[in-house]
Formats: structure tokens, C-alpha cells, sequence
């Protein structure tokens, strides 16, 4: 176990429905070889099984229950601001983290002192079969971002001192996360990839990951309406975003079920 000597950890879980997931990411977290932090689970009005679940963890975690639903991002937020550590981590309440995810993520920001950092991940299915392994890139910019978007929210670990008023916004769109990973990489040069896997991300059906298409179209509006880019550069954007999304999830897979076959 290590955390002896490091900055506590403020992770941020925003929870609706989950009564089939919950656990294991809760679990993912309990069994971190780093145990310097704290879990912050904001309750978005489940009506689900999901607060049953919740309650076997109640002695190790912080438990807001909301009145109404509000939405994940003013879930996010909120757990922005009740929150109090140096560094503050993502978690989506269906998505899990490997043991040492908290340990590496640390050291590797303490030790190249950065701002903002995330890892490579695999997706999973409802069942938790592996489907693909995501390679990330180390973005130097936020144009290099706009071309590509695969960070993903439960990969990142940030300083709290970077966000300062940021905050997930939700414009009419979706993908309040897009336009915040956007924003910290505008404001700061002091990111970096931490080039292992070590976060099972979970495709959903009917989830927003699930539907490329809608995608495309939110980030179009969010690109034009909120960060005013014109129409050559939008364009730009969403060519680059459907590239990546057909050679990482799409060609991938099929040449690794290929290789497979010629095995055989």
C-alpha cells in the first residue's frame, strides 16, 4: 500500500442508475494500492437499486444524495466544490480503474510536475469482456485534441489549482466533459500522457459513447456555437475525430480478429 508522504486525492463519481456497476467501481477504488484519498459520490436521483448498493460503502466514502436530477455535469461541479485535495480525479460510476492507476498517476505528476495528465485505456462491454485497447496521444495542444478527442474523463487527474472557475459546461449539447478537457488544455501547456492502460472503460448500449453519429453532430454545434471556429476548421476537426474513431474501434479490432484467424 503506498500513500505515506503524498498529496491526498479527491475522486469525483457522478452516479444515476447504476445498481449494475456501481460496485465494481467502487471496489476499483478500495482495492488501489494507493490509499491516500477521498470518494466523493454524488447521487443524481437514481430510482434504481443503486442507493441499495451504495450502502455497504457508506463508512468509506462521502455520499451526496440530490434532490432532483441535475445531470452530470453539475454533478462534477459540485463535487469540484466540496472537494479539497491538491489533485482531483474522474470516475464515471459504470467504468473501473486498475489497482495501481492512483500510485502511477501520482508519481508521474509529482515528478514531472504537471498540471493535468491521463492514460491509455480499454473499452468494455456491459458484461466486462474486453473489446479494444486505446492508445492515446500526448496532445501538445488543444487543436491536436479538437482532431482526435479520445481523453477519457476517467483517465484524468488534475491539480485543483488549474481549474480555478472552470467548470463542466453543458450548452444546449452534449458532451459537457469535450468542452472541459478543451478549456484546461487551452489554459495550461503542463500536460502529459501517462503511456500505460489502466482504466477499463465501459461502452454502454444506448450510452452517448455509443452513438458516433450524434457525437459528431454535438461536437460540430459545440465547435461552432461555443468555440466559434469556422466552418473549415470544424470540418478539420470532425475528419480528423472520424478518422481516429474507424482506425481505433472500428480497423483495429478487425485486423486483431484477422491475425487471430490466420493463427488458427
Amino acid at each position: 500500500m503506498h500513500g505515506k508522504n503524498l498529496p491526498l486525492i479527491d475522486i469525483l463519481i457522478p452516479v444515476y442508475n447504476s445498481e449494475n456497476f456501481i460496485e465494481k467501481t467502487l471496489e476499483s477504488i478500495i482495492t488501489q494500492s494507493f490509499y491516500h484519498y477521498n470518494i466523493y459520490v454524488i447521487d443524481d436521483c437514481s430510482n434504481d437499486r443503486t442507493l441499495s448498493v451504495i450502502q455497504k460503502y457508506k463508512s468509506k466514502i462521502n455520499l451526496v444524495k440530490l434532490k432532483k436530477n441535475m445531470g452530470q455535469a453539475f454533478c462534477r461541479n459540485f463535487g469540484m466544490r466540496i472537494s479539497h485535495s491538491k489533485y482531483i480525479c474522474f470516475l464515471d460510476s459504470d467504468d473501473y480503474w486498475h489497482k495501481d492507476k492512483l500510485f502511477k498517476q501520482l508519481k508521474f505528476m509529482e515528478k514531472y510536475n504537471l498540471d493535468f495528465s491521463y492514460t491509455n485505456y480499454a473499452t468494455i462491454d456491459e458484461n466486462n469482456k474486453k473489446k479494444t485497447d486505446i492508445s492515446v496521444k500526448n496532445y501538445n495542444s488543444v487543436d491536436e485534441f479538437m482532431n482526435d478527442t479520445s481523453i477519457a474523463t476517467s483517465s484524468i487527474m488534475l491539480k485543483r489549482s488549474v481549474i480555478n472557475n472552470l467548470k463542466f459546461k453543458k450548452k444546449g449539447f452534449g458532451f459537457d466533459d469535450y468542452i472541459f478537457k478543451c478549456e484546461i488544455l487551452k489554459k495550461t501547456k503542463n500536460s502529459k500522457l501517462l503511456d500505460e492502460s489502466l482504466l477499463f472503460y465501459r461502452v454502454r448500449r444506448n450510452s452517448i459513447s455509443s452513438k458516433p453519429i450524434r457525437n459528431l453532430i454535438w461536437i460540430w454545434r459545440i465547435n461552432k456555437d461555443y468555440f466559434k471556429v469556422n466552418f473549415f476548421r470544424n470540418f478539420e476537426s470532425l475528419f480528423g475525430i472520424t478518422k481516429s474513431s474507424i482506425l481505433k474501434y472500428r480497423l483495429k479490432p478487425f485486423l486483431k480478429n484477422l491475425k487471430n484467424k490466420i493463427k488458427l
